[in-house]
């Protein structure tokens, strides 16, 4: 177990310092004690680039400012530093930067990204960073060597976590020279390689640095860690967002077993208006006892009464008719190319769809949690979280302490999504354990995930086209009202969400004569904000398919027409790749068939053909799904390839289950009994092509990019199975029986 106090502080390695654009890179030798220990908060925050440690048995200790979520984030940082450094991937081992230096240094490794851990990781911002850290190393290194040997250092090589002279055959490793290198100072920082000397990256795969500590159980997540006297925290918020807390009976659980006390925390506003989406304290009651389930018992005990104004009245049928009603106003501009009211009126024939996208609750396995311990001059938190900056700011203005004093220690994630990216929990633990003065560990329980989310948003899409004599579309109308987490933030907010919108707008290059595209933000009682793999793909490539069928026009066909003034060649390249894996068209029995759709997310363009079949009965089973991609490079292959199954099995459970609904302002949805993920038996084959990477300057994350296009490839698939057009998600909600 992780305690408080028993951590010693690792001196460090590396310092990085951006000026006049260049990189300056120093190095120090750490001891072999020192090594061996998990650091303790260094000086530093936000620390945006690697760390370099050489302890004197040659371990190498890399830095990595970026979390591990299961996205193997830090799989590739590994990849980049011994690409440069010249060592072997598996003789790296990886710690937790910490975010406290940058901030008393002046912000020296922020600049790349900080420390968040969304879009995939974030790690290829990083990469460059990561390999001027190796290039830099090695070369001090090879400087070192060559001055004992007296020969010129560009004779030698690294290799095998040592440098080696080839004429003489000698070797010195990197533990004997790491001394003598820390000392040297380079004229002029090496240059990197350029991808086509890669001889690892794209080469060699390396799995994920900590799967063997979950397999055996020796990974602390957030919600393992312990410490003596802590004490355990269970929180209720109030069921309608947004709401006050009335009153509450303290006296009624107070003697019960294990119980400390009971805390009321602050509502952030009043219940005439929709929650915002910074991390303040919402109206909650929390139980602190000696043991959670001590304080859940407490809870479940405890009596409460909330003041729900008028947000007590929402639903998920009331918000619905707003959104159907906004549809009918024009909206706010979005893309707009030639005009589109008079091709609307010369088209032969016009095709008109609406479509719905529901909230959806992120549901990562491991529920919020966060463990602090404040003190008169500082504040430590033990927690899983996408923020660590974040976390800091949140610490410090709950606790009253400057940012400096604030130490977060992070812990391995128990799944994320883009739920840990607010850290409501860090504002609560650090107000509870203020409150007692004893660590606390405060933990929501699934129903307080699944009722108190950042959800998903949600969206009702309105398409037109106009088709001309030939079957191809002339004109293109979309109207949109969907949930705006950023009108949510602002409500002086006047423009309209770039995420929410793509790939409507943005994010694709199908090119059509006449474009209008308009967006209505819209706001509700509940919070959304990230989400993996958000948007209105499903909509989009949906719509085109419902083109394609009205026009005579084979499905990859017409995305071949829309693609071909496209810029960027890798959207053919990926559409011909998944086409010809899948072999498109390929004849099927009836009630069995394919659906394709193709997106762009985070630069990285994905075509996925899902094949699938429909009893007349209406039993639906989803076979397989073929994915092509152009991520530029590929850095990791396994750790590509993981991440496109698991994206797509992600996707998948979106589509066919997963829904939040909103009664007399509560949502509805509590566990996975009435919020039910993908089941194994119900998981597809995922079939993962890499011929459609493009290479050139391109590094484009890939744990977003399988998410979008799955929900529309399998709904086309039905179409052509069925007959039956799904215009809106779960699949579970519809009748697929057909005859």
């Amino acid at each position: 177990m992780n305690t408080c106090g028993t951590m010693t502080r690792r001196q460090f390695v590396l310092q990085s310092v951006v000026l006049g654009g260049g990189l300056a890179i120093g190095m120090r030798v750490l001891p072999e004690s020192a090594a061996a220990n998990v650091g303790d908060p260094a000086a530093g925050d936000i620390e945006m680039s690697a760390w370099l440690a050489i302890a004197p048995t040659g371990t190498v200790i890399l830095q990595t400012p970026k979390g591990e979520a299961g996205n193997g984030t830090n799989s590739s940082m590994v990849l980049y530093l011994s690409e440069e450094l010249g060592c072997d991937p598996t003789k790296v081992k990886l710690e937790p930067a910490q975010v406290r230096r940058d901030f008393r240094e002046n912000k020296v490794y922020s600049r790349p990204g900080g420390h968040e851990t969304w879009f995939a990781g974030r790690s290829n911002e990083l990469r460059e960073v990561v390999q001027q850290v190796g290039a830099s190393a090695r070369e001090r290194l090879k400087a070192a060597a060559a001055a004992q040997w007296n020969v010129p250092a560009a004779d030698l090589v690294s290799k095998d976590n040592a440098i080696l002279d080839p004429a003489s055959g000698r070797r010195l490793g990197y533990g004997e020279l790491a001394a003598a290198a820390a000392a040297i100072t380079l004229s002029k920082e090496p240059a990197i390689k350029p991808p086509s000397a890669w001889t690892l990256m794209g080469k060699r795969s390396v799995k994920q640095l900590n799967a063997a500590s979950k397999v055996d159980g020796s990974g602390i997540y957030g919600i393992d860690f312990h410490m003596p006297g802590m004490l355990y925290a269970a929180v209720r918020h109030a069921p309608v967002q947004g709401a006050r807390l009335r009153s509450f009976d303290a006296a009624a659980v107070n003697s019960m077993p294990g119980v400390v006390t009971v805390i009321a925390l602050g509502p952030e506003h009043d219940t005439s208006t929709p929650v915002t989406f910074q991390s303040r304290l919402r109206a909650a009651v929390v139980v602190v006892a000696d043991h959670y389930w001590n304080a859940r018992k407490a809870l479940d005990a405890l009596p409460v009464e909330w003041d729900e104004g008028d947000l007590a009245t929402a639903s998920s049928t009331g918000y619905r008719d707003q959104y159907l009603a906004r549809l009918d106003t024009p909206g706010k501009v979005a893309k707009s190319v030639g005009d589109v009211p008079a091709a609307m009126k010369t088209a032969r024939t016009v095709v008109e769809a609406t479509y719905e996208s529901p909230y959806l609750e992120h549901a990562p396995m491991e529920p919020l949690n966060a463990t602090a311990h404040v003190t008169a001059d500082r504040v430590d938190l033990w927690l899983s979280t996408q923020q660590q900056e974040n976390a800091r700011m949140v610490a410090a203005e709950e606790s009253g302490l400057s940012e400096d004093r604030i130490f977060v220690h992070p812990m391995m994630v128990g799944g994320q999504f883009g739920r840990r990216n607010h850290n409501d929990e860090v504002r609560q633990a650090v107000a509870v354990a203020k409150a007692v003065g004893r660590p606390v560990k405060l933990i929501w329980a699934r129903e307080e995930m699944m009722r108190q989310g950042r959800y998903r948003p949600n969206a009702i899409t309105k398409f037109q086209a106009g088709l001309g004599p030939d079957g191809l579309p002339t004109a293109w109308f979309v109207r949109q009202a969907g949930h705006s987490f950023q009108l949510q933030q602002d409500p002086n907010f006047t423009g309209f969400d770039v995420i929410a919108m793509r790939p409507l707008s943005t994010e694709n290059e199908y090119s059509i004569d006449n474009i209008l595209v308009e967006f209505h933000p819209m706001v509700t009682n509940v919070m959304a904000h990230s989400f993996r793999g958000s948007g209105a793909g499903f909509q989009l490539e949906s719509f085109v398919d419902e083109v394609a069928h009205a026009g005579g026009t084979d499905p990859v066909e017409l995305r071949r027409w829309l693609l071909r003034n496209a810029k960027d060649p890798g959207w053919l390249k990926v559409l011909n790749e998944v086409a010809e894996k899948a072999d498109w068209g390929k004849p099927l029995p009836k009630g069995r068939a394919q659906g394709i759709a193709i997106i762009l997310d985070h630069g990285n363009i994905n075509a996925q053909i899902a094949e699938v079949s429909v009893t007349p009965q209406g039993d639906l089973t989803v076979h397989s799904i073929d994915v092509a991609f152009d991520c530029g490079h590929v850095i990791n292959p396994d750790g590509v390839r993981a991440q496109m199954e698991g994206g797509i099995l992600f996707g998948l459970s979106n589509a066919l289950h997963e829904e939040i609904t909103i009664e007399k302002g509560r949502v509805v949805q509590g566990n996975f009994d009435d919020y039910p993920l993908l089941r194994i038996n119900e998981a597809c084959e995922v079939r993962v092509h890499f011929g459609g990477n493009s290479g050139g300057d391109k590094c484009a994350p890939c744990g977003e990019a399988p998410v979008p296009p799955v929900t529309p490839a399998v709904c086309n698939a039905i179409f052509r199975a069925t007959g039956k057009r799904v215009r809106s998600f779960p699949l579970s909600r519809h009748d697929l029986r057909w005859s």
